[in-house]
């Protein structure tokens, strides 16, 4: 079963009804704290601040308390992609995780995040684009481009700010920006150890074209020949010998895996089956729709990799077993589509585990090379650096699932090209 964390006290994830103090500051000062009582409504309060501040934050005052908190969440061991992907789950999708990505832009700007952090969190700023800040205070250049009434570019303001202020702590996956020299050399000592690129270029490629072509066997055959590379390169990485007589010494970090919804605790259990299955252990943060995997650097991305090839994989083949279902089954329901997932996720974590068997022992034979002993000392490096970082990760409770999902999850697992090439 997947690792799970499950926070509590965190019922309202933004906050917005009460933050009167906010409210006031939002205005640049315009508006008086006695504008606001205890327990105003938010409503009331945006309907304050499109009078004092029609505008919206020509000041730049709001873009500076949202930048102050994004710094702060910085240290509490969040990174750009988890602010981006928290403000996406908002009802209205675009809206927040877009000034988000804009807040984050600003504050990397005037930090000069590009020329201190580290790689993996430069990729991340480039990924979201949020290398370059806006010219504007970033409310007010966010107001400008979406042209939208006043009373929501305020809401969605305060909505951004109550969640910040309100975002708990996570564990931290690398120095935080407080700690960062000024000098770039420092910050490349933390570039990560991944795939070569070509590799990994070949390996996305494939996925993207079976996620985009409308014939199923052509996408099941791309899907495969990723499936074929991934393996064949985690293989190969625990055979490179330096030619030392001492151990190898193994790299392990972490690193946080998002995961959308629908469904996506079940998407979890898929994700926990890939991870154990190379080596990594995963937590689940159901509050927020993120793994985090502690693994061997190198077999991360080949971890996600293969995570992405197997839900491409379970997805067509639900939409498949749905067709064949009938029109008078309840193959659309969300009971079904969860109990498919969940039961697939099962059958794929067996077969994971007996493909890697099967390879370890037929890669020893062939190199003269006793390989568990090797595998081992992964796990048990993995193993000791998962137990300091979650020392108190609970089991995830079981959940009723639909029947016929279940045994149709189970068909299409059996039915997944997981053999590996001759």
């Amino acid at each position: 079963m997947v690792n799970e964390r499950i926070r509590h006290g965190v019922a309202d994830p933004y906050g917005v009804g009460d933050l009167v103090v906010q409210g006031a500051l939002l205005s640049g000062g315009a508006a008086r704290p006695g504008h606001f009582r205890p327990g105003t409504s938010l409503r009331a309060i945006v309907d304050q601040l499109c009078t004092v501040d029609p505008g919206v934050d020509v000041s730049g005052f709001t873009s500076g308390v949202l930048r102050n908190g994004v710094a702060a969440v910085w240290e509490r061991g969040w990174q750009p992609r988890d602010l981006v992907h928290v403000a996406g789950q908002d009802p209205r999708p675009g809206r927040l995780a877009e000034l988000a990505r804009l807040v984050v832009a600003d504050e990397a700007g005037r930090t000069g995040a590009r020329y201190r952090a580290d790689a993996a969190w430069t990729e991340q700023l480039q990924d979201l684009g949020a290398f370059i800040p806006p010219a504007q205070p970033t409310v007010h250049h966010w107001a400008m481009t979406v042209r939208r009434p006043t009373a929501e570019i305020w809401t969605e303001a305060l909505k951004l700010l109550g969640l910040v202020l309100q975002l708990p702590p996570l564990e931290m996956l690398g120095p935080c920006p407080s700690t960062w020299d000024n000098d770039r050399s420092t910050a490349s000592r933390f570039v990560p150890n991944t795939v070569e690129p070509k590799m990994l270029a070949r390996i996305r490629a494939l996925l993207a074209k079976a996620e985009s072509t409308e014939f199923t066997e052509e996408a099941e055959a791309l899907t495969a020949k990723a499936q074929e590379l991934i393996t064949r390169h985690a293989i190969d990485s625990v055979l490179i010998d330096d030619g030392s007589d001492q151990p190898p010494s193994i790299d392990v970090t972490a690193r946080r895996v998002h995961i959308d919804a629908p469904y996506a605790d079940a998407k979890a259990t898929l994700f926990d089956a890939v991870a154990r299955a190379n080596g990594a252990r995963a937590v689940w943060d159901r509050e927020f729709d993120m793994a985090t995997v502690v693994g061997v650097t190198m077999e991360l991305d080949l971890i996600e990799l293969l995570f992405a090839s197997l839900l491409v994989q379970a997805t067509r083949a639900m939409s498949v077993e749905g067709s064949r279902a009938g029109a008078h089954h309840h193959s659309r329901s969300r009971a079904f589509r969860r109990g498919f997932l969940s039961a697939y996720a099962s059958r794929i974590r067996q077969r994971l585990a007996q493909a890697g068997a099967d390879a370890i022992e037929e890669a020893g034979a062939l190199h003269q090379t006793a390989l568990v002993p090797l595998m081992q000392q992964r796990d048990q490096a993995v193993g000791a650096a998962f137990a300091e970082m979650f020392p108190h990760a609970g089991r995830r409770r079981s959940t009723r699932v639909d029947a016929a999902g279940w045994r149709a999850g189970v068909r299409a697992a059996d039915r997944a090209d997981m053999t590996m090439p001759g």
